[in-house]
């Protein structure tokens, strides 16, 4: 006994696709496949991404740049 498929009525009255149109078909199902995999992985790769760093401020800490005096940190990089 050979195999022989079951065929759905739909099936059977839907037109016979071409070489070509399976081809292209098969071209198309596989670039948006891809397109998706690569819009969908970056989203994946940054779910993994857990550290969240935390910045204790320095009470101490003075920036370089006086805005009140920026003339003397430009004095300070001439120096240098």
């Amino acid at each position: 006994m050979t195999f022989q498929p079951q065929i759905t009525q739909r099936a059977h009255q839907r037109p016979p696709r071409s070489i070509e149109e399976l081809s292209e078909g098969d071209r198309l199902r596989r670039h948006c496949y891809l397109q998706q995999i690569r819009l969908e992985k970056p989203l994946a790769d940054e779910a993994e991404l857990t550290f969240k760093p935390k910045i204790n401020p320095d009470p101490d800490a003075q920036p370089r740049l006086n805005l009140k005096h920026p003339d003397l940190y430009l004095a300070q990089v001439r120096a240098k």
